[in-house]
């Protein structure tokens, strides 16, 4: 992908090429993180019929921890439309990660800059 937004691919880059890398780098760290502190659990996507979905939804037993990325810079509401179904359907802790630079609470959702939830990830603070 990275190739691929340096000019070295011919096909046109998706338009939302900036929230596939986002959320193939989240992909990769919390799968990292799992196999070196020896977290175990699920990670998976979740989605409904009607199109609401979630990035990734990481659980065990009757743990469930859903993170959703998003490239802006600003946070938005609709950044919860996904969490919000889901958390509708079950319990879970709920994440969104962006590109912004401040930490915020919203409706019980942590909302936090990439380079926090990583720290926090790697730290334990966030699959437990």
């Amino acid at each position: 992908m990275l190739h691929a937004a340096a000019g070295g691919f011919d096909q046109p880059l998706p338009g939302d090429w900036q929230g596939v890398l986002l959320e193939h780098l989240l992909l990769h760290e919390l799968r990292a993180y799992q196999d070196y502190a020896g977290v175990k659990g699920s990670l998976g996507y979740w989605a409904t019929p009607g199109g609401s979905e979630v990035d990734f939804v990481w659980w065990r037993g009757s743990k469930a921890v859903a993170i959703e990325a998003k490239h802006g810079r600003a946070f938005r509401r609709e950044y919860r439309k996904g969490l919000e179904a889901l958390l509708g359907a079950m319990k879970a802790e709920s994440h969104v990660v962006y590109l912004g630079d401040r930490e915020l609470d919203v409706d019980g959702t942590r909302v936090m800059p990439l380079g926090s939830f990583l720290r926090r990830l790697h730290r334990g603070d966030v699959l437990g």
